[in-house]
């Protein structure tokens, strides 16, 4: 897990009954939604090519290779390193949430709460 700092923020009604209304949709927390759209505000802010990937709480750097087509991400989970490589960003968001729910899945069976 990314250790997070807690921060504050205000929001009018309007605007929480729409990030809940789209956590509910989409899946997730209104709190996941919130740095999913912070991270996609700097990032088209950032001079280089680095963008983040979050998922349930892991997050992982994706980075485009201009000259293979290729985009690769790395990130750490408690039981190791991430290097994923894929042609989309849908592919590596797909690889990497697999990759998420599959430690998860794990740690569940290592704490004898899931099925091996």
């Amino acid at each position: 897990m990314v250790c997070m700092k807690r921060i504050n923020f205000h929001a009018d009604p309007g605007q929480m009954a729409r990030l809940q209304g789209y956590a509910t949709e989409a899946g997730g927390t209104v709190a996941e939604h919130i740095r999913r759209a912070i991270d996609a505000y700097l990032d088209d802010r950032s001079p280089d090519k680095d963008k983040t990937l979050r998922y349930k709480g892991y997050m992982a750097v994706m980075r485009f290779d201009s000259e293979s087509d290729q985009i690769s991400a790395t990130g750490r989970l408690p039981i190791g390193s991430l290097h994923l490589h894929a042609n989309s960003i849908k592919g590596i968001r797909r690889l990497f949430e697999a990759e998420v729910n599959r430690h998860l899945d794990w740690l569940k069976v290592r704490e004898g709460k899931g099925k091996p």
